[in-house]
């Protein structure tokens, strides 16, 4: 039973990553409900995973959700300066939970892109979201990213966003 579940599992993730090879690292990290293999798929760094990942963050019935969020994960831990339009693009259509993995990518990611993703999600409809706007407006060290987490840090209508863009401020 239990080997019937892991060749469905590994079914899944090739017919999602067609023509990739994934490495046993990667299908580990994207399994996983915390931080395993993440460290060595980041410290190897394969391309063959770089391009898995990338087809991994879309929006569709074939992608599990806790697949796409773990993909999001470490393409926010990958420099790679193109991943900002992939994960800003399917902000827009999954649930709070991947919104906020999302939104910290972005802020690690820090190009022009990610920035302008970060700063949208601050006008999320989800406080937590604008939360984990904050932080990771903090870690952008442009003008238009402080000046946006000042303005939460005053004027978002929820008391805690507010106190949490205070802190990420350093106030």
């Amino acid at each position: 039973m239990l080997a019937d579940l892991e060749r469905r599992r590994l079914g899944f993730l090739r017919r999602v990553v067609v023509d990739v090879a994934i490495s046993d690292a990667l299908r580990l990290a994207l399994e996983s409900d915390c931080a395993t293999g993440v460290e060595d798929v980041l410290h190897e760094r394969r391309a063959e995973d770089l391009k898995a990942l990338r087809a991994l963050v879309r929006v569709d019935r074939t992608v599990k959700p806790a697949f796409r969020q773990n993909a999001i994960y470490l393409l926010g831990r990958w420099p790679d300066p193109e991943s900002a339009s992939r994960i800003r693009d399917v902000m827009k259509r999954v649930d709070e939970r991947e919104r906020i993995n999302a939104v910290d990518a972005l802020g690690r990611l820090g190009n022009d892109e990610a920035v302008a993703g970060v700063i949208e999600a601050t006008r999320d409809t989800s406080p937590d979201v604008r939360r984990f706007a904050a932080y990771a407006l903090a870690r952008l060290s442009t003008r238009e990213a402080q000046e946006r987490l000042e303005e939460l840090a005053t004027s978002d209508p929820v008391d805690f966003v507010r106190a949490s863009a205070a802190r990420a401020r350093g106030e």
